[in-house]
């Protein structure tokens, strides 16, 4: 069909296990969930291969003019299998970080 090829590149699947870890934050609702989710990103270093949101809750027991949103953080090595702690670690410190900018509370 005359389309262009292009050059695929290809990475070989770790060998290592991924570690996630899901957080859940209280911040005011005219705080963009893309600016949290950033921030966690840059916040939770090299290790974290991925951040999601998940999940945006409003009401109930929340305080007025709040939101919970969850995010999933992924965690992996290329050369060693990650520890528990170094993992929790680095999570208490990237919600830290998000407390510092946003004002959030973890759930």
């Amino acid at each position: 069909l005359g389309l262009p090829l292009r050059a695929l590149a290809a990475k070989a699947p770790s060998r290592f296990p991924s570690s996630r870890r899901d957080v859940a934050l209280l911040v005011k609702q005219d705080v963009p969930a893309g600016e949290i989710l950033d921030a966690l990103r840059a916040l939770a270093g090299p290790l974290c291969e991925s951040v999601a949101l998940f999940d945006r809750y409003v009401g109930g027991e929340l305080p007025e003019g709040t939101h919970s949103l969850a995010f999933a953080l992924t965690f992996r090595a290329d050369d060693r299998t990650l520890l528990d702690a170094e993992v929790d670690a680095t999570v208490e410190a990237a919600a830290r970080g998000a407390r510092e900018r946003f004002g959030a509370a973890r759930r």
